[in-house]
C-alpha cells in the first residue's frame, strides 16, 4: 500500500517538474479565427505556405503552430463559406506571435448565411432532445472503458458490482436496467452477451457516444423508454493503426487494437478490431465483519477478494468499401468473443449488524463464447439528393455455461466454514440465437422539412437445460425453446423555421411484442408511442429546448427467462410505459479572446406504469424482475465548464433525482400502500462529478506534449430498502462515497507515441456497489498507445 502511495506522489511530482521544463522558449504562432458576429469558426484550415505546415482550428476557433524557424511566411486561413485570408508574418524574435482573424463571408453565400464547421457532437446537442454527445478523443490515452467515460456525464450513475468485467446497474435520470437501451452504430446491443459489456469495451475503438435522456429519436428504432446510449465506432475513411496496452493493480492487463487499410482508388477497406481484458480482481475490502465458522461470533478485518478473476476477448474483422458513389460505407463483418469468469464471491447479503453473509458456494464459474456475423450499408444521396439510408443486420450466437458444483462455503479469509453434504448443484447451459435488423430512411425535402422512418426487429431463441437435474422449477422450466420476438416501427417529421432558430421534431412508434413459448399469459402486445422535441435559439450562444414522449419498453429475454447465474425467471412480466418530459437550456459565455464558459440546466419528469424493477436479493443471493404499478420520477441536472484555448479545462456537473413509489393502494385492494411516495430502494438520489485537465506543448528539445488530468465523483448516502420498512436505527444504507483520480499523459512525435500513468481513487476512499459490497480501492495503471495515420 505504501509503494502505491509513493507512486501516486511521484506522478504528481512529475507534473510539476514537467511544467518547469515547459518554460523553454520556441517560435510559435497561435490565435483565434472568428466569423459572423464574432462567432468562433471551428475546423478552419490554418497554413504557413512556405513551410507547408499547419492544422485546423479547435471547436473554440483556436489554433497553434509550433517550432517555427526564423523567417517570413504567408499565413493562409480558409473555411467553407468564407473568403480565404492571407497575411505576411515575420518571425525574427524569440517571443510567440498571436494573430486573431475575422473572416469575411464569401459573396456567393451572402443572404441567408449558415455557419458550417460545427462538430457532429455540437449539432446533436443543439437539437430539441435532452442529449449529451461525448467525443472520446480526449480519453483515448487513458485506461478508461466506456463505463468510466459515461460515469462522468450529467445525469448518469453507473454502479458496478466489483472490478473489471463485473456487472453493473446503469442509472439515467432516475431510470435503470433495461429501460435505458444501448446501441452500437444505431443497432441495439441487447442480448449480445457480456463480451459486449460496457465495463470492458475500450474507448480506443470509439469515436463518439450520444446519450439521449427521456425522449429518443425515431431513427434509434427500439423500445428505449427512458433514454438511449448510442456508441459510434470510428468511421474515418483514412488508413490508420491504433494499438494500446495497459497494466495495473490487481494483475490487470488490457490490450486494444483498431486499424483500417483503404485502397484510395477502389475504396476497398479492411477494418480489424480486437481487445483483451484480464484481472485477478483481488482487491482488499476494509473493515468487514466475517466469521470463523457457523457457530462463531463475527469479527472485523481487512480481507482480499479471491476466486474473482475475469477474462474476456473480442476479435472482429470488417471488409467492404468506403466513399464510393454507390455507398459511403458497406461492410460485412465476422466477430468472435469469449468470457471466462469466476462467480465467487459474486454477491453477499448485508445483515443488520453490518456483517456480510456469503451464500454463494465457491469454486463456481461462468463461461461464454459469442459468434457474430454483421452487415452494414450507409449512403447519403441514395438515388436522389437528400435521401439517406442506413441498414444494418446481424446474426449472433451465444453459448453460455454456468457451473454451481461446489459444496463448500467460505468466509472472507478464504477458509472453508461449511461443507454441504447434500448440495444443490447446477450445470446450467443455454444456446442463444439472435437475429437483429435495424434500418432507417430519411429524406430532406428542403431546408425546412425532413421526414424519416425506421424499422427494428429482434428475435431471440434460447434453448436451455440443467445438466444436473434438481428439484428447482426455475431451472427445469422449459421443454420447448424460449423465444421472444419484438418489432418497433418509427416515423418522424422535422421542421426548421426562422433561419434555423426553431426546430421541431414529431415522432410516432409502434411497438409489437410476442412470446410464443408462454401460453398462460397475454403474450402478444402492440402499443403506439408518440413524442415531440423542440428547441429555439435565442441567440448564437443561448438556446432553450423541451421534449415529451409517451414510450413503451418491452421485457427482455433475460428478465423473463433469467440468466442461469443470479437472475430468476418471471414469466408474467408486462411491458412498462412512461410519460417523459424534459425542459432545458444551454448558454455559452466568451471570456476574453480565448476563454469560454458552457452552462447547461435540465429538468425531467417521468410518470411510469408497470415499471420493471429488480427485486432485492434474498439470502441465496438470487435476483428477479417484477412490475411495480407506478413510479414517479422528478429531477434536475446542471453542468458548468470553462475552457481556455486548448490548454486548460475544468468542469463540474450535479444531478438530483427523486424516484418514488407511486402505488397508492395494495394490488387488487383498497388497503393503502404503506410505502406510497417512499423513495425507491437501492437508488441513489444525489451525485456529482468534477474534472480538470491542463496541457503543455513543446516540452524540452524533443517537443513532448503533456496532459495532466484529475477527476472526482461523489454519491450521497441512500437506503438499501424502502425507508418506511426498515426499523429505526437499523436501516441498511450505502454510505456516502467520494473518490478521486489523477493522471498524466506524455506524447511524442505529434501524438504517435503516448504513455499514460493513472492513479484511481488515490485517497483509497471506500466505494460500494449496489448492495454495499466494497469495490476496488487505490489502484495504479500505466498505458502505452501507438497511433499512426496517413
Amino acid at each position: 500500500m505504501r509503494s502505491i502511495k509513493k507512486l501516486c506522489l511521484a506522478v504528481l511530482c512529475l507534473v510539476f517538474s514537467l511544467q518547469l521544463l515547459a518554460q523553454e522558449k520556441a517560435l510559435n504562432l497561435r490565435g483565434m479565427v472568428y466569423g459572423k458576429e464574432g462567432v468562433a469558426v471551428p475546423f478552419a484550415t490554418v497554413f504557413l505556405e512556405e513551410l507547408k505546415r499547419g492544422g485546423t482550428t479547435s471547436e473554440e476557433g483556436y489554433f497553434e503552430i509550433t517550432n517555427i524557424p526564423e523567417g517570413h511566411y504567408t499565413l493562409k486561413i480558409s473555411a467553407v463559406g468564407y473568403k480565404t485570408y492571407r497575411k505576411q508574418l515575420g518571425f525574427t524574435q524569440t517571443e510567440d506571435k498571436e494573430v486573431n482573424v475575422t473572416l469575411e463571408i464569401a459573396a456567393n453565400v451572402l443572404g441567408e448565411v449558415t455557419i458550417v464547421g460545427k462538430t457532429i457532437a455540437q449539432e446533436i446537442k443543439e437539437t430539441g432532445f435532452n442529449v449529451n454527445a461525448i467525443e472520446t478523443k480526449k480519453f483515448e490515452n487513458t485506461n478508461s472503458d466506456v463505463n468510466r467515460v459515461l460515469n462522468q456525464t450529467t445525469g448518469i450513475r453507473i454502479r458496478e458490482t466489483g472490478g473489471l468485467g463485473s456487472g453493473f446497474d446503469f442509472y439515467l435520470n432516475g431510470l435503470s436496467g433495461q429501460a435505458v437501451k444501448f446501441f452500437i452504430d444505431g443497432q441495439p446491443m441487447e442480448d449480445y452477451g457480456s463480451v459486449f459489456n460496457l465495463n470492458n469495451f475500450p474507448v480506443n475503438l470509439i469515436e463518439r457516444v450520444d446519450i439521449y435522456k427521456g425522449a429518443v429519436p425515431a431513427f434509434l428504432g427500439s423500445d428505449a423508454m427512458g433514454g438511449a446510449v448510442n456508441i459510434i465506432t470510428k468511421q474515418s475513411a483514412k488508413t490508420y493503426l491504433d494499438a494500446s496496452y495497459s497494466y495495473g493493480s490487481f494483475n490487470t492487463h488490457r490490450a486494444a487494437l483498431t486499424a483500417q487499410w483503404r485502397d484510395s482508388k477502389s475504396g476497398f477497406t479492411i477494418k480489424p478490431q480486437f481487445f483483451y481484458n484480464y484481472s485477478d480482481n483481488n482487491y482488499t475490502m476494509h473493515n468487514l465483519k466475517t466469521i470463523k465458522d457457523k457457530q462463531s461470533s463475527p469479527y472485523v478485518g481487512d480481507f482480499q477478494r479471491f476466486l474473482n478473476a475475469y477474462e474476456s476477448y473480442l476479435g472482429d474483422v470488417q471488409v467492404g468499401f468506403t466513399k464510393r458513389k454507390w455507398t459511403d460505407r458497406f461492410f460485412i463483418g465476422l466477430g468472435y468473443g469469449k468470457v471466462n469468469q469466476d462467480l465467487f464471491p459474486a454477491r453477499g447479503y448485508k445483515n443488520l449488524d453490518g456483517s456480510f453473509s456469503i451464500a454463494t458456494p465457491a469454486g463456481d464459474s461462468y463461461y461464454e463464447k459469442n459468434y457474430r456475423y454483421s452487415l452494414q450499408y450507409v449512403k447519403d444521396g441514395l438515388f436522389v439528393k437528400g435521401l439517406s439510408a442506413n441498414v444494418s443486420a446481424s446474426f449472433n450466437t451465444l453459448d453460455m455455461l454456468t457451473a454451481y458444483t461446489s459444496a463448500d462455503e467460505y468466509n472472507w479469509e478464504g477458509s472453508v466454514i461449511y461443507t454441504n453434504q447434500n448440495p444443490v448443484a447446477r450445470l446450467f447451459k443455454y444456446n442463444q440465437k439472435m437475429y437483429q435488423w435495424a434500418s432507417s430512411l430519411s429524406y430532406t425535402v428542403n431546408e425546412h422539412h425532413e421526414v424519416s422512418s425506421s424499422i427494428t426487429w429482434g428475435r431471440v431463441k434460447r434453448e436451455s437445460s440443467n445438466k444436473i437435474q434438481v428439484n428447482d422449477e426455475d431451472y427445469n422450466l422449459f421443454d420447448e425453446p424460449q423465444i421472444t420476438d419484438k418489432k418497433v416501427v418509427g416515423l418522424a417529421y422535422k421542421n426548421t423555421q426562422f433561419n434555423g432558430k426553431l426546430q421541431t421534431i414529431l415522432s410516432a412508434k409502434l411497438y409489437s411484442f410476442l412470446v410464443p413459448s408462454i401460453v398462460d399469459r397475454e403474450n402478444k402486445d402492440a402499443h403506439w408511442g408518440y413524442g415531440i422535441a423542440t428547441r429555439y435559439k435565442l441567440s448564437d450562444n443561448w438556446l432553450i429546448k423541451a421534449s415529451y414522449e409517451k414510450a413503451y419498453r418491452l421485457p427482455e429475454a433475460v428478465e423473463i427467462f433469467g440468466d442461469g447465474k443470479f437472475i430468476r425467471p418471471n414469466l408474467g412480466l408486462l411491458p412498462e410505459n412512461s410519460h417523459n418530459i424534459n425542459l432545458g437550456t444551454q448558454y455559452t459565455w466568451r471570456t476574453g479572446e480565448y476563454g469560454k464558459i458552457n452552462t447547461e440546466l435540465n429538468g425531467f419528469y417521468r410518470l411510469m406504469e408497470n415499471r420493471i424493477f429488480v427485486r432485492p436479493p434474498s439470502k441465496q443471493a438470487y435476483f428477479s424482475y417484477y412490475n411495480i404499478d407506478g413510479v414517479l420520477i422528478k429531477g434536475l441536472e446542471a453542468e458548468l465548464r470553462y475552457s481556455f484555448k486548448n490548454r486548460f479545462s475544468i468542469g463540474t456537473n450535479a444531478t438530483f433525482q427523486d424516484v418514488r413509489n407511486n402505488v397508492k393502494y395494495m394490488i387488487h385492494s383498497t388497503v393503502p400502500n404503506f410505502v406510497y411516495r417512499d423513495r425507491m430502494y437501492n437508488t441513489p438520489y444525489f451525485f456529482a462529478n468534477a474534472d480538470a485537465a491542463y496541457t503543455i506543448d513543446n516540452i524540452g528539445k524533443r517537443n513532448l506534449k503533456m496532459v495532466a488530468f484529475y477527476s472526482t465523483g461523489y454519491v450521497s448516502e441512500f437506503y438499501l430498502n424502502y425507508p418506511s420498512i426498515a426499523q429505526s436505527g437499523n436501516k441498511s444504507t450505502i454510505p456516502t462515497q467520494f473518490t478521486q483520480d489523477v493522471g498524466i499523459t506524455l506524447s511524442a512525435k505529434e501524438s504517435r507515441y503516448n504513455l499514460t500513468v493513472e492513479c484511481r481513487n488515490f485517497t483509497d476512499a471506500l466505494a460500494y456497489d449496489d448492495i454495499a459490497m466494497q469495490k476496488p480501492g487505490r489502484a495504479l495503471y500505466a498505458k502505452f498507445r501507438y497511433f499512426l495515420t496517413k
